[in-house]
C-alpha cells in the first residue's frame, strides 16, 4: 500500500469512527431529554417502573458498546484505537506536506503561515509530521480512559462472564469517555480531511418529542 493510499483509506475511517460517534451522540441526547420530560412530570416518573428501567438499561448498554468498539484492535474492526495503531506504524503518512495540500484542496481560508501554525498545533512546532511517540501516549490514554468500561462491556454485555466485574461503570464516567474519544476524533479529523465536522442537529428535531404529546392509550 502507498503512503497516498494509506492516507486515503484512514480519511475514509475517520469518517466511520465520526458517524459512530454522533449516533451515539444523539442517543445521549434523545436519552437526556426523555429523563427530563420525566422527571418534570410527576405523574409520569416513578421508581422502578418497568419502562423506566428498560429504557436506562438499553442506553447503558448501547453506549457502553459504543466506547468499546473505539478501543477495539481486531483486524476487521474500524476504530479509533486501529488508526491510532497505524499512525504509529507510520507517522510520515501524516506530513505537513501531505495537509497543507488537502487545505489548499478544499480552498479553506487562511494563509500559508496559518496552515503551518494549524500544523504545528496538531502535530508539534516545526514537526515534518507527526510524532509516533506522541500518538503512542494519546493511545495509552485512549485505553486508560476506558479500560473499566471495556472490562466490564467484554465480561458483562457481550456476554456473562461468570467471574467477570459486578459493578458498572457508571454514565456519567462513561460519558466522560465518548467526550475524550471525539475529543481525540476531531484532531485526527482535521488531520485527515482538513475539516472540523461539528455535531448534526437530530433530524426531527422538533418533531420527534410528539410522540409524548399525543394520547395513544385512552
Amino acid at each position: 500500500m502507498t503512503d497516498d493510499e494509506r492516507f486515503k483509506k484512514w480519511g475514509e475511517w475517520i469518517i466511520v469512527i465520526y458517524e459512530d460517534l454522533m449516533n451515539a451522540d444523539q442517543s445521549r441526547r434523545i436519552h437526556n431529554e426523555v429523563e427530563a420530560i420525566l422527571h418534570a412530570n410527576p405523574r409520569l416518573w416513578r421508581n422502578n417502573n418497568s419502562f423506566h428501567v428498560w429504557m436506562a438499561s438499553n442506553y447503558e448498554d448501547s453506549i457502553l458498546i459504543a466506547v468499546r468498539r473505539q478501543v477495539d484492535v481486531n483486524k476487521q474492526s474500524i476504530s479509533l484505537a486501529r488508526l491510532l495503531e497505524e499512525i504509529i506504524e507510520c507517522p510520515h503518512v501524516l506530513s505537513r506536506e501531505r495537509f497543507i495540500r488537502q487545505v489548499i484542496g478544499h480552498n479553506l481560508p487562511g494563509s500559508e503561515d496559518q496552515v503551518n501554525g494549524m500544523f504545528d498545533h496538531l502535530a508539534g512546532s516545526g514537526a515534518n509530521h507527526i510524532n509516533a511517540d506522541a500518538v503512542r501516549a494519546e493511545l495509552c490514554d485512549l485505553r486508560a480512559h476506558t479500560k473499566g468500561i471495556k472490562r466490564y462491556t467484554d465480561k458483562r454485555v457481550a456476554h456473562f462472564d461468570a467471574k467477570g466485574p459486578k459493578d458498572s461503570p457508571t454514565v456519567l464516567q462513561v460519558h466522560a469517555a465518548l467526550d475524550y474519544i471525539d475529543a481525540l476524533r476531531e484532531k485526527y479529523m482535521i488531520l485527515l480531511r482538513a475539516e472540523k465536522y461539528e455535531k448534526p442537529q437530530l433530524h426531527d428535531e422538533e418533531t420527534w418529542k410528539d410522540v409524548f404529546r399525543e394520547p395513544w392509550i385512552p
